[in-house]
């Protein structure tokens, strides 16, 4: 595997719609209530990459970092 981006949602149908009916990719693979977690690892097949999205009870927090930082 070259590149894996793994993302916690709060709308895992909406990314996998997002990416599938719009941006064309494909669910890979994906899981049910696997430790309170349900998830899609979606991209294209035969490829070394995918992105993988997460959902769970837990409300997903996302945080600028320094690469989001403006100069």
């Amino acid at each position: 595997m070259e590149f894996r981006k793994v993302r916690h949602t709060d709308n895992l149908q909406l990314i996998v719609a997002f990416y599938t009916k719009i941006r064309g990719l494909e669910v890979l693979f994906s899981f049910e209530e696997h430790n309170d977690y349900k998830g899609a690892f979606i991209g294209k097949p035969d490829h070394d990459w995918h992105l993988a999205f997460t959902a769970s009870k837990t409300k997903a927090e996302h945080q600028f970092d320094v690469d989001h930082a403006k100069d």
